[in-house]
């Protein structure tokens, strides 16, 4: 899950790290980010999806 824009987040507690615009965001702060504005949701594709071409006739 990539950053929409740049945000500050505590990853351990103690120290803010800032995660900016285009990075990948650690899992611990993806649910911040979503509820937040900073991210947006990761697309799910079928599992099953053919990519196979058409028959043709």
């Amino acid at each position: 899950m990539k950053a929409l824009k740049e945000f500050k987040y505590h990853l351990n507690g103690n120290s803010l790290t800032v995660i900016s615009e285009g990075e990948d965001i650690p899992e611990i702060a993806q649910e911040y980010a979503m509820k937040n504005g900073y991210a947006e949701e990761a697309k799910k594709t079928p599992a099953n999806k053919s990519k196979s071409t058409p028959r043709s006739k």
